[in-house]
């Protein structure tokens, strides 16, 4: 894997080649499932690339991929490029971090989860974004 997002075309020319000789061979553990909760190299806890992210879930069987940057929004598009070329639904967004105030004076840290499949558009000066979005929290 070349990392890197200058590399980004060169990822996408091999994916393209590769993609007649990747084997679907025995059980492909998530078939059909989806996964709204992925990362890649933007937010330094996921796969090396966008490509490579994509890949892995196509070998794995999912149909639909969300992929998520903390505490932005995902705005590259080389996953959206990998995920055409390999038929995978993608889903982009954010994951943002927040606490939760509880009765006891304790703070609770949570994570809210936005995604989108529509394009993002900036409504002011401070780009906050408005969309038609799905919006899921999680501890």
């Amino acid at each position: 894997e070349v990392i890197g997002p200058h590399n980004k075309e060169l990822r996408l020319r091999a994916l393209e080649r590769i993609k007649p000789w990747i084997k679907m061979t025995g059980l492909r553990p998530s078939e059909g499932q989806i996964d709204l909760h992925t990362h890649d190299y933007f937010s330094e806890d996921g796969y090396p690339t966008p490509t490579a992210l994509i890949l892995e879930a196509y070998k794995k069987g999912l149909k639909v991929v969300g992929i998520l940057c903390h505490n932005t929004r995902y705005a590259d598009d080389e996953a959206e490029m990998a995920a055409n070329s390999l038929g995978i639904q993608l889903f982009k967004g954010g994951e943002f971090s927040t606490y939760l105030q509880l009765g006891s004076g304790h703070k609770e840290n949570i994570h809210i989860i936005q995604i989108s499949k529509f394009s993002w558009i900036p409504i002011n000066r401070r780009n906050i974004i408005c969309n038609r979005n799905i919006t899921i929290s999680h501890a």
